[in-house]
């Protein structure tokens, strides 16, 4: 049906939680890509399999230094004021950091009409990504979205910084990266096929925690940055004669990458650092001070899941939802608490973490991003007076 918006009024009542549309089923299979090992031996992917089954990244070659000069990032694409009239939410999921409970109870709640935009949407290309854009800003189509790679809609026509017509609410969950990198290279052992794991290049059932670290690097950072960076552009590097094509790599090779590997070649190229074994955290500095930027202008709540239940108070508050109660929402789905906390051997290997000055080398764009999270989150929190519930001043001790 059809919804218009007014101030606060609304054509649709919500009365409770509206009818679930899609199963979960359904919409998994729907979201996920296919797996790169199921393609990897088929179609021409062999010579991708050959190339990145090491345990080592194959690096690309440079291209002309004009074009990978700090100076040369494009500039900040700012999205309507988060404290405009709402129309539509998005919610940028940062994978291994409470994401997935926020997806399923908005999922649950609003059904069809949400829509997810991860790595197998993203690679659709920038006519898609205008597609979905479009659709969040009219009011006859989806009135939410969640996913990984979400900000790459900043750069559509619907959601230029000029266009009153979609002025979203955009909110967002992080976490500790050294908790989360504990987290997703366990995760990744378990269920290596998944995207954000991209095995195909590193896997962490062969490899040590240092090792996995400098695969993964500041994969908050690289999430972030999707705002400035066009998908088409991405690609273009990876397959054409003068970018990534001098690896003799094909479009349907490049097809089976994982997004975020794609992007994290493709920025980590684009540095202006000459030297090829300097760490990401070197090579990215350039994207830091636009991404704390645009998460201090264009997030309507910058949650932490080390205070999970002030982050559910938040949004309550903040995104002013129809017929979404976060924290009640949550209680009902069965699930008290969301515990970041690690046990036996998980929790040994935490603590080392935390420590390990190579872990932290690989990790020291995100960990300075998650400062300025939680400075912002703290300052949202103060303006909606809102309590913190607990977890951050232990937060270095996860």
């Amino acid at each position: 049906m059809r919804r218009t918006f007014n101030g606060s009024e609304y054509s649709r009542s919500f009365r409770g939680r509206p009818p679930k549309r899609v199963t979960d089923g359904q919409r998994q299979a729907a979201a996920r890509p296919p797996s790169f090992t199921s393609k990897c031996l088929l179609g021409g992917g062999l010579l991708l399999c050959l190339l990145y089954g090491g345990h080592h990244a194959h690096v690309l070659p440079r291209p002309d230094a004009a074009e990978k000069s700090p100076q040369d990032a494009p500039a900040l694409n700012i999205e309507d004021s988060p404290r405009s009239e709402n129309r539509c939410w998005i919610f940028n999921h940062l994978q291994k950091a409470g994401g997935t409970t926020v997806k399923r109870l908005l999922f649950d709640s609003w059904g069809s009409e949400s829509t997810t935009y991860d790595s197998y949407q993203w690679k659709k290309g920038q006519g898609y990504a205008e597609s979905v854009a479009a659709s969040l800003a009219s009011p006859a189509g989806w009135s939410a979205a969640a996913g990984g790679y979400l900000e790459a809609l900043r750069r559509t026509p619907a959601f230029q910084p000029d266009d009153e017509r979609t002025p979203c609410r955009w909110f967002t969950v992080f976490r500790h990266p050294v908790s989360r990198l504990v987290s997703a290279y366990y995760y990744c052992r378990e269920d290596p096929s998944d995207q954000l794991c991209a095995s195909e290049f590193v896997s962490s059932r062969n490899v040590d925690l240092v090792t996995f670290a400098r695969h993964w690097g500041n994969f908050a950072l690289r999430q972030f940055a999707l705002g400035f960076v066009s998908h088409d552009k991405v690609k273009d590097f990876l397959v054409s004669p003068n970018g990534g094509g001098a690896m003799g790599l094909t479009a349907e090779q490049v097809e089976l990458m994982p997004g975020w590997y794609m992007l994290k070649l493709f920025l980590n190229d684009r540095s202006g650092v000459a030297d090829d074994t300097s760490p990401e955290g070197t090579r990215l500095e350039y994207m830091f001070r636009p991404v704390v930027d645009l998460l201090r202008d264009n997030y309507a709540v910058v949650g932490i899941l080390e205070d999970w239940n002030a982050t559910l108070s938040l949004f309550d508050s903040a995104l002013d939802m129809p017929g979404m109660t976060w924290r009640e929402e949550f209680e009902r789905s069965g699930k008290l608490n969301v515990d970041t906390r690690f046990k036996g051997e998980k929790q040994d290997v935490l603590q080392q973490a935390l420590s390990d000055p190579e872990i932290v080398k690989h990790l020291s764009l995100d960990l300075r991003l998650y400062g300025q999270a939680v400075d912002i989150f703290n300052q949202q929190r103060h303006s909606y007076g809102i309590a913190q519930h607990g977890g951050l001043d232990n937060v270095h001790r996860l």
